[in-house]
């Protein structure tokens, strides 16, 4: 059991370094287009489950870095990249958020997403859920509770380290 609390935290650890060099070796973005409401990091919530915003990334840096998590190069408007939790605190939200130039893209992303959960050996106990009407994906693996879900054009995944993670994606859906 220790062992295995052990490898967690040391998957979780190269989680953060993988996204904290992936932000920095991320070029900025040069684009004038204006980010949707919400995918701004001036719109976005700067406190979740009582968990400050540590990191946040947007526009083109946060959109290589999702195809990047896809392993190729997917076809997204914007994106969105951000990490809440403090230095004295185990508990961690680790967010992606693309949107797609139309839902039915979504929902295509989405698909190549659930055939991947279903054959993977990072991720485990894949389950299909709903909650208030939104059918969402919960998956373990990484030392989080994984869930990802579509809203219209945009696709969430929400990592969780907290034993209260259910709750906490109740709080993130009706907030973003």
């Amino acid at each position: 059991m220790k062992t295995n609390n052990l490898a967690k935290k040391y998957v979780f650890l190269m989680l953060i370094v993988l996204f904290v060099f992936t932000s920095t070796a991320c070029t900025l973005s040069n684009s004038t287009k204006a980010a949707p409401p919400g995918l701004t990091e001036e719109e976005f919530p700067k406190e979740l489950a009582e968990l400050p915003l540590n990191h946040i990334i947007t526009g083109d840096q946060a959109k290589a870095q999702i195809s990047q998590l896809h392993g190729t190069d997917i076809d997204i408007t914007e994106g969105l990249v951000a990490m809440f939790g403090a230095p004295d605190d185990n508990r961690q939200i680790m967010m992606w958020i693309s949107e797609s130039s139309t839902k039915e893209d979504a929902t295509k992303l989405l698909d190549i997403m659930n055939e991947k959960m279903l054959n993977n050996k990072v991720f485990s106990n894949f389950q299909e859920k709903e909650l208030d009407g939104l059918t969402y994906y919960y998956v373990s693996g990484i030392g989080l509770d994984n869930y990802y879900y579509q809203k219209d054009k945009r696709l969430y995944w929400i990592g969780i380290n907290d034993p209260n993670s259910e709750a906490i994606l109740q709080q993130i859906i009706n907030k973003i």
